[in-house]
């Protein structure tokens, strides 16, 4: 008995010592994770915005200048600093000084700045694998020198097998949690995400198809020849065509960037999708089977899936700060782009995301679809009032017999350039839209040699050439517009509008269920692993033969707690 109580009460680092040090180790790992709760919850809160912006004249656009200017908003080159407030973080790459730079994806300190936020689940991460590298280099010098001396095992009651099994069920049920968050929070943020891109995609695609249609209606201008007396000049034609390569070469950009842009982000989406369901169904069936093998007493299985569940707790937590960093970086951007909105500056990062076209090229276009359909409709007017409303002597050239009432003029809808002012129709003059129908009313029926034998002032053939450059020159007024939102880029400010109040919201709600749902599955793996290594042990010594087990309270025989006569 003196050599079992010395056993009981030696010295050294024994397993309650260890057991001591796993609770405060684990103790400490859930506090540096709910550091992580608390720091992306102070990430998620958006910097205020205001729209006076939209209100205010080129005076007060200059106030919220200087005003940025004096918040300390705006760079040394005059350029805006988006989501300056937001950004503001500490940044390890400048020896954890404040960053400055706002949201700008190019920039390694951004990153840098952003990974910080992530840097609570990275060091639980870390920490763990230590442990577990630690934890191996015991067992092998255990098994290496200190043989297989049995040491005495203590009984130690109901309560000893029965909470540890009550605390693995629990925290088994934590980590299925998590994983069922971390599914339903994956689907909907990628499906969130492709619909952001797929909109993102129209919007460019749209832009691009506008471009090329601007393209298709100056060629056709360049082709109106009305009695093969009035058409655009050579010079006219060639311009035309120099434009056109401009318009196409700007489209292909544009078309090309978008789809880049896309397919790069479509891969990338794929991977995490398939990553993060592989996470959550492989942690799901870890969490399980541990449980079934631990309360089974099967050690060979559980000590595999020891193994193997502390190399994917690592990763689930290094996961988990890649996505607090993708929230707030999430976060981040949704910031820039309605302080974009309220701001637009160029040369900003976000023409990443949405890159407008050549604004010179946009600008040149839009000066030359409002000069050719002001010559469209220049051309149409002298076709009407110079033949078709002049009563030729027959013989001449222009001559078919013309009769009848007036033929109505086109509205001379810009002022002269470079201005190109609306100005109002005169009365007796037509619209575009209402030039065709009124002009069907003056056509004649013409014979074989093109005379008209009915009162009217309108050949067919000289009324299809009127109504194609009506068509054209409404489609080139009505591109004037399109145009306008090209040249000033407010086709991206439509964009970054729509999707900051449609697409942002979801966005961040379902990233944020994703590293939820990862600090759950991790948190829950991580006890569950230590709960198998305590439960299969003391479930192995409980049932196991010819082991001695000894009791932490003194015997007790008859129910006196002294020994029966003749045995002192």
């Amino acid at each position: 008995m003196t050599e079992v109580r010395a056993c009981r009460s030696g010295g050294g680092f024994g397993r309650k010592h260890i057991a001591f040090l796993f609770i405060v180790v684990q103790a400490f790992a859930l506090c540096v994770a709910g550091s992580s709760l608390s720091l992306s919850r102070v990430e998620d809160e958006d910097v205020p915005l205001s729209h006076e912006g939209y209100k205010l004249a080129v005076q007060g656009v200059m106030r919220h200048l200087l005003q940025a200017a004096d918040d300390g908003m705006v760079d040394m080159n005059g350029s805006f600093i988006l989501a300056a407030n937001r950004t503001a973080r500490r940044d390890p790459l400048d020896h954890f000084n404040k960053y400055r730079g706002g949201w700008d994806i190019q920039n390694d300190h951004y990153w840098a700045s952003v990974g910080y936020t992530g840097l609570p689940a990275f060091i639980v991460a870390i920490i763990w694998a230590a442990l577990g590298l630690l934890g191996l280099l015991f067992l092998l010098c255990c098994c290496c020198f200190c043989g297989s001396r049995s040491k005495p095992e203590y009984d130690h009651g109901k309560c000893g097998y029965i909470i540890p099994i009550i605390l693995l069920v629990f925290f088994t049920a934590v980590a299925i949690a998590g994983c069922v968050v971390l599914y339903y929070g994956q689907a909907k943020f990628n499906n969130h995400l492709e619909d952001t891109l797929d909109f993102i995609v129209r919007q460019s695609n749209s832009t691009e198809e506008g471009l090329r249609r601007v393209s298709r209606n100056l060629t056709r201008a360049a082709e109106i020849n009305i009695d093969n007396l009035f058409t655009l000049s050579d010079a006219d034609k060639a311009e035309i065509g120099n434009l056109n390569r401009q318009l196409n070469s700007s489209a292909n950009t544009l078309e090309r960037d978008t789809a880049d842009n896309a397919r790069d982000i479509k891969h990338y989406i794929n991977i995490v999708r398939i990553s993060l369901m592989v996470v959550a169904a492989v942690m799901l069936f870890l969490v399980i089977l541990g449980l079934l093998f631990a309360a089974c007493g099967i050690r060979s299985v559980v000590y595999l899936l020891v193994f193997l569940g502390w190399i994917l707790v690592t990763g689930t937590w290094i996961l988990c700060g890649i996505f607090i960093l993708l929230n707030n970086t999430l976060g981040d951007t949704c910031v820039a782009m309605g302080e974009w909105v309220e701001r637009p500056s160029a040369n900003t990062t976000l023409d990443q995301i949405l890159p407008c076209a050549d604004p010179t090229t946009a600008d040149l276009a839009l000066d030359n679809s409002r000069d050719y359909t002001d010559k469209i409709i220049t051309l149409a007017n002298n076709g009407i009032t110079n033949v078709a409303n002049v009563n030729f002597p027959p013989g001449t050239p222009t001559y078919y017999n013309q009769s009848g009432p007036l033929v109505p003029t086109l509205c001379d809808i810009y002022g002269p350039s470079p201005d190109f002012n609306l100005l109002p129709c005169t009365p007796g003059q037509l619209s575009f839209e209402a030039a065709p129908a009124n002009w069907s009313s003056y056509i004649c029926v013409a014979d074989s040699g093109g005379i008209c034998q009915t009162q009217g002032r309108l050949l067919n053939s000289t009324y299809r050439q009127l109504t194609t450059a009506t068509d054209v020159g409404q489609s080139l007024f009505t591109d004037a517009n399109f145009l306008v939102s090209v040249a000033n880029c407010s086709f991206v400010r439509d964009t970054f509008t729509e999707i900051r109040g449609v697409y942002c919201h979801d966005l961040r709600k379902y990233c944020k269920w994703i590293w939820v749902g990862l600090i759950l599955v991790s948190g829950g793996a991580m006890l569950s692993i230590l709960l198998w290594m305590v439960y299969i042990r003391r479930k192995r010594y409980r049932y196991a033969p010819g082991k001695v087990r000894y009791s932490k309270d003194p015997p007790v025989y008859n129910g006196l707690g002294t020994a029966p006569p003749g045995t002192a």
